[in-house]
């Protein structure tokens, strides 16, 4: 317990250090900032094949940017070009899912058509921490007793977006992986950060000699 207490305290330091604020400050208020966004997914209510071949996923969750957790609807050609594997095998392939192919909302018409073909929903995959679909690749090969199977798979850091894992055993290739296009938002200069450095100043200036007297103390923990 002390040694978590200790670790926490680390934390807190770059606020003790003289200038971090006012440094920080400038930075952003100077630099454009690029922040990288994925969905969240908490189920896909129903999936589906078009008879234009297009993959169909309902989903319950949180589009990438959306304020709130609503229902979207992610699409993906099954005719649309894809890539082999690095080793040229013919039972799998990667391709990816664009953003206009990402949107909100459910067409409950298009939902119950006639014509669709039906496609079994695997449990939501985690993966731990940072690994990727490709790694896992082999586990996924179809629910049994369904011709045509589908795997939503994301890594527990959530760093990458979500993968689609679609096994169609009629098909080739018989196993297509999509990614689903990260959503980049740019933000551009913030000048109005400059009104907070009559503040950040001298909170910078009065922490330096606590900075100082904390300097051994920092220097002696050990995570």
């Amino acid at each position: 317990m002390r040694k978590i207490a200790n670790c926490l305290g680390l934390l807190l330091l770059p606020l003790l250090l003289s200038g971090c604020l006012t440094a920080n400050t400038i930075a952003f208020a100077t630099h454009e900032h690029t922040y990288y966004l994925h969905e969240q997914v908490k189920q896909v209510k129903q999936a589906a094949v078009t008879p234009d071949s297009k993959l169909v996923l309902w989903t319950d969750g949180k589009m990438a940017g959306a304020e709130h957790p609503g229902k979207y609807t992610v699409t993906a050609s099954l005719r649309a070009p894809t890539s082999l594997s690095p080793a040229r095998q013919r039972d799998h392939a990667y391709a990816t899912i664009r953003r206009r192919d990402i949107f909100e909302g459910w067409d409950t018409n298009s939902m119950k058509a006639p014509d669709l073909l039906p496609v079994a929903v695997a449990p939501l995959v985690v993966l731990p921490d940072h690994e990727d679909t490709y790694k896992h690749r082999a586990q996924f090969n179809g629910i049994e007793g369904a011709d045509r199977s589908v795997y939503v798979v994301e890594s527990a850091a959530h760093d990458i977006n979500v993968d689609v894992v679609y096994v169609d055993k009629g098909r080739v290739p018989r196993k297509t992986v999509f990614n689903l296009e990260t959503k980049y938002v740019q933000v551009p200069h913030r000048y109005y950060l400059f009104l907070w450095l009559p503040v950040t100043i001298p909170v910078d200036a009065a922490t330096l000699p606590l900075q100082l007297l904390m300097w051994p103390m920092w220097a002696s923990i050990k995570c």
